[in-house]
């Protein structure tokens, strides 16, 4: 005796629908973003060579510098002092060590940044064609660090790290990306243009809210290989520019 099975139907896999939460969290390390760039902007300063400022001074551009440390009036010896000004709208500062040699002393010292001999304000003032304003303070206030190449507050730097970690975090623990794989993302999000490929990572590379989740596949999209070489170019190129 035989029977009769009826035939099993196979349902094509449609993926799984982007979660709500992926949306909700890409906004908010946006905006993140967004609070850390203007930060950086407007508290942070710019490193910048003794050279350009002497270049500044010299065609009358700077009228306005202030020195941060260095030697008090009349006191003997080596210090270092940095100094601020602005480059038009962007602040910009540099460091250089103070000489005052004692005369009965003859003393030798070598430094990786400029060695200004004699009275820093004097010294400013004769690299300047027109009389310049100079303020001389002891102290910077506060804890620094150094983020997207420039000088910010501490805490400024914690935020734009935590919103780095966080997009990672993103990255590993969310939907598929799009235009790019994983790996592919992940040295662009890693590298010296991360200010410019994070966003662009949370604006497009992120599927919407209710999108039906794609498998993996390396068609059509940038893979971890090529990602790597593209950026290891550009993270030459950037130190090349910035050697002297």
């Amino acid at each position: 005796m035989t029977t009769s099975e009826s035939p099993v139907r196979i349902e094509p896999h449609t993926g799984t629908p982007v979660s709500p939460w992926v949306a909700r969290l890409r906004f908010g390390l946006l905006a993140l973003f967004l609070a850390v760039s203007i930060g950086i902007v407007t508290l942070g300063v710019r490193p910048a060579s003794f050279t350009e400022l002497v270049r500044a001074l010299g065609t009358g551009t700077v009228a306005e510098v202030t020195v941060v440390g260095g030697l008090h009036a009349g006191a003997t010896g080596t210090a270092r002092a940095e100094i601020h000004w602005h480059d038009g709208v962007l602040p910009r500062w540099t460091e250089v060590q103070q000489e005052v040699p004692d005369e009965d002393v003859i003393t030798h010292t070598t430094s990786e940044v400029p060695i200004i001999t004699g009275s820093l304000t004097d010294r400013l003032q004769e690299y300047s064609p027109q009389p310049i304003t100079i303020t001389e303070v002891d102290h910077r206030g506060g804890p620094t660090w150094y983020l997207a190449g420039w000088r910010v507050p501490a805490w400024l730097g914690i935020a734009g790290i935590v919103s780095g970690l966080l997009t990672l975090g993103l990255l590993i623990g969310g939907p598929e990306p799009l235009m790019a794989t994983r790996w592919a993302w992940f040295w662009a999000i890693t590298s010296v243009v991360a200010v410019v490929t994070i966003p662009v990572f949370l604006l497009w590379g992120m599927p919407r809210t209710g999108a039906i989740e794609q498998p993996y596949t390396k068609q059509g999209r940038l893979t971890g290989g090529w990602s790597f070489l593209l950026f290891s170019v550009l993270a030459a190129t950037a130190f090349q520019g910035l050697r002297p």
